[in-house]
C-alpha cells in the first residue's frame, strides 16, 4: 500500500511538471500567439486580413484557437513563424491583401483554385523566402512581383499574369502612358509613388496640387477623361472628380 501511495504521488509530481512546461513554454509547449514573439505578430496580420482575404467564405482563425489548429495555417522554424499557408479550393471570393507581406517566416503560400478577384499587390516581393507560390485559377489582375520570379515551385505557366517590370521613372515626364509599371517622386528625397497601368488603357499625369500637408497627384484616363487623385504620402487613392475640378498641369 506504501508503494502505491509513493507511486501515486510520484505520477502526480510529474503532472505537476508536465504542466509547469506546458504553461512556460517548454520544449513540448505548443506554439501560441503569446504577445512579443515573432509569432505573436504573424497571428496578428492574419487575424487582420481574415475578412478581405476569404470574402464570404469561412475561416477558423481565431484568437480563442490555437495557431496550429487554424485553416491552411503551418507553423515552423526557430523562433516560431507562421512559414506555409494553404488555403487552395477553399472558396476564398476576397482579394490579396498587402500585408501578406508582413509574414517574413512564409516559405509556402498556396491561393490557388478560389475567386479571388483584384490586383496582386507588390508587398507580396517582400517574400523573398518562398520556395512555393501558387496562385492560379482565380481572377487577379496585375503582375507578379519580379522578386519572386525565382520561386522554385510555382504555377506561373497557368497564372496568365507576368512578372513585374522595373518600375519606369516619370516624375519628369513622359506624363502620357501605356501599360506598364511606373514610379513619380516629388524629388530624390521623397518615397516614389509605384503604380501600374493596365493592359489595354492609357492614363495622363495631369496635375500636382498641394493640399495642406499633402501632395496630391492627378490622373486622367485617357478614353473616358475621368480622374483619379492619390495622395503621394499614403500611396492611397483620394476620390474620382471631373476634369474641371483640377489644375490643368503638373507643376
Amino acid at each position: 500500500m506504501a508503494r502505491m501511495r509513493e507511486r501515486s504521488a510520484w505520477l502526480a509530481g510529474l503532472a505537476l511538471l508536465a504542466a509547469a512546461a506546458l504553461a512556460c513554454g517548454g520544449e513540448d509547449a505548443p506554439p501560441t500567439c503569446a504577445q512579443g514573439t515573432a509569432l505573436a505578430e504573424d497571428c496578428a496580420t492574419l487575424l487582420a486580413i481574415k475578412a478581405t482575404l476569404a470574402g464570404t467564405a469561412s475561416l477558423n482563425w481565431s484568437a480563442d484557437i490555437p495557431v496550429t489548429e487554424w485553416d491552411g495555417v503551418t507553423v515552423g522554424g526557430t523562433p516560431k513563424r507562421v512559414t506555409g499557408l494553404d488555403l487552395a479550393s477553399r472558396g476564398l471570393t476576397g482579394t490579396l491583401p498587402a500585408e501578406l507581406g508582413r509574414l517574413a517566416g512564409l516559405t509556402e503560400l498556396r491561393l490557388d483554385r478560389n475567386s479571388l478577384t483584384g490586383w496582386v499587390p507588390p508587398e507580396l516581393g517582400q517574400m523573398t523566402g518562398l520556395t512555393s507560390l501558387y496562385l492560379a485559377r482565380n481572377r487577379l489582375r496585375g503582375c507578379v512581383p519580379a522578386e519572386l520570379e525565382g520561386v522554385p515551385d510555382n504555377d506561373s505557366a497557368t497564372l496568365l499574369i507576368a512578372y513585374c517590370r522595373e518600375p519606369v521613372d516619370v516624375s519628369n515626364g513622359p506624363y502620357v502612358l501605356g501599360e506598364g509599371a511606373y514610379q513619380f517622386a516629388l524629388d530624390s528625397r521623397a518615397r516614389p509613388f509605384i503604380f501600374d497601368v493596365p493592359p489595354g488603357i492609357q492614363v495622363e499625369l495631369t496635375a500636382l496640387e498641394a493640399a495642406g500637408e499633402h501632395r496630391l497627384l492627378y490622373m486622367e484616363e485617357v478614353t473616358t477623361r475621368l480622374e483619379i487623385c492619390f495622395q503621394l504620402d499614403d500611396a492611397e487613392e483620394c476620390g474620382r472628380v471631373g476634369p474641371s475640378a483640377v489644375p490643368d498641369h503638373i507643376s
